[in-house]
C-alpha cells in the first residue's frame, strides 16, 4: 500500500512487514524520526553526518513506499507508520 495524502494510514501488519523489511541502521533512524529527531539530532545520536541520514530517510520513504507529493510531510507518515508497528508489537 503506498502512503499519501489521501491514504496516509497502514493497517498495522502492513506496517510490521515495512518496519522488519528495514536494515538496523534503517530502524535506528526511524526510531529517532518517530521520536521528534531532527535529521541533525539523528546523526549526533548515531555518528552519521546529515548527508547519510538524508540518504536513510530516502531509502526508508523508498521502501515504505511514500510518495513526495504536495500537502503531505514524508517523515510524519514514516513515523506514523512506525508507531503503528509499535501498537500492533505491544499488542495495543
Amino acid at each position: 500500500m503506498t502512503a499519501t495524502a489521501d491514504s496516509p494510514d497502514l493497517a498495522r501488519s502492513d506496517a510490521a512487514d515495512l518496519v522488519a523489511a528495514l536494515s538496523a541502521r534503517e530502524a535506528d533512524v526511524l526510531a529517532l524520526l518517530a521520536n521528534g529527531y531532527s535529521n541533525r539530532g539523528i546523526g549526533a545520536a548515531l555518528a552519521l553526518s546529515e548527508r547519510t541520514v538524508e540518504a536513510y530517510l530516502t531509502t526508508i520513504f523508498q521502501k515504505f513506499r511514500i510518495e513526495h507529493a504536495p500537502g503531505t510531510n514524508r517523515r510524519v507518515l514514516a513515523a506514523l507508520v512506525y508507531l503503528d508497528y509499535l501498537d500492533g508489537s505491544l499488542g495495543v
